[in-house]
């Protein structure tokens, strides 16, 4: 489910069977860098969506300057047996420290992390930069799978 009207009414008469929070973050700079790993983690998010529908609740992608999270005041984690954090390895988040500043008992021990690789997407052709796409929502799938299952 993606935060949309109809998701979000979805959500509030099937809670029970929604068991996973997604959180994507990105680290907001003004360079090509972050922008290649934006674009690539929007795109693995709405095909890993697709693909696990019904049992996952995407967040809107969270950009952040100096690793505020405070948004997670806001949302009753209770309501989630799992909450993952993806993102790009390239990004230089540490996920550690945003969970320290964040301050919030219950989100650090639910907290997992899902990773995806970065790759250069400016001057790659289309045929090839779908194929690494999919290739990272195999990878978050099985991933997520994991961290279900422990």
């Amino acid at each position: 489910m993606n935060f949309d009207i109809e998701s979000i009414k979805q959500f509030q008469t099937q809670k029970e069977y929604i068991d996973t929070l997604i959180v994507p973050i990105f680290n907001i700079q003004l360079n090509e860098q972050s922008t290649n790993d934006y674009e690539i983690l929007q795109n693995v998010i709405i095909n890993v969506e697709q693909q696990l529908k019904g049992r996952l609740f995407v967040l809107p992608s969270i950009g952040y300057f100096d690793g505020v999270l405070s948004i997670f005041d806001k949302i009753k984690i209770d309501d989630f047996n799992h909450i993952i954090f993806i993102y790009v390895k390239h990004s230089e988040i540490d996920m550690n420290h945003l969970l320290q500043l964040s301050n919030h008992q219950a989100l650090i021990n639910k907290a997992n992390v899902a990773l995806l690789d970065s790759f250069p997407v400016e001057h790659m052709d289309r045929e090839m930069y779908e194929g690494l796409i999919k290739e990272q929502v195999k990878s978050s799938v099985k991933q997520f799978i994991s961290i279900w299952n422990n």
